[in-house]
């Protein structure tokens, strides 16, 4: 499940835009697929470097493109491959697997929304830009939601730090201003 959290972390999907619901009462017993929406690996164009999010799984009903950042792509391309189907498969095996991450980070309580809010938090931080987190998150062009609940909870070194946040073994490149910028904090 490391794909779907990271899609959740680093792109900022709501949870049952990535993992779907379950259907009508009943329709777990059937033949038939009953998840019903959720993100597929056919909507994840790593190659253009966007996830489609299709109306019929967005929360407004609305379709929308998600850009996917450097460290997204790297757990992307190390969890996803040539995939086929959804990215989550099973709902229930997704949350039992959050419940699992919980327990071994020793936490209680992860609201059904804290990937997305830390997703908001970071990509406020580093591009200081209310409309463009606005259409990556779907949210209405100028809510001011998004500046009041976000701006200023991040510094933009953190915004760095958790944008460089990659699988074991693989190492991001870094911008030269980046580089700058990070010589005249130390």
């Amino acid at each position: 499940y490391a794909a779907g959290f990271a899609i959740l972390f680093f792109a900022g999907l709501r949870p049952t835009e990535l993992v779907g619901q379950y259907g009508l009462e009943g329709a777990r017993g059937r033949k038939a697929d009953a998840v019903l929406g959720g993100l597929k690996w056919a909507d994840v164009n790593l190659f253009e470097g966007f996830i489609r999010v299709r109306g019929e799984t967005s929360k407004m009903g609305q379709s929308r493109l998600v850009n996917i950042s450097p460290n997204l792509a790297a757990w992307l391309a190390k969890y996803g491959g040539e995939k086929e189907g959804r990215v989550v498969d099973n709902p229930t095996g997704f949350r039992r697997a959050r419940e699992k991450v919980l327990k071994e980070a020793k936490r209680d309580g992860w609201g059904n929304d804290v990937a997305r809010h830390t997703y908001a938090t970071m990509h406020f931080a580093e591009h200081q830009n209310r409309d463009l987190l606005a259409a990556q998150m779907g949210h209405r062009r100028g809510s001011g939601m998004l500046e009041t609940h976000y701006k200023g909870l991040a510094t933009a070194a953190e915004a760095r730090r958790f944008w460089a946040i990659a699988p074991q073994g693989v190492k991001l490149a870094v911008k030269q201003e980046e580089k700058a910028e990070r010589r005249a904090e130390a």
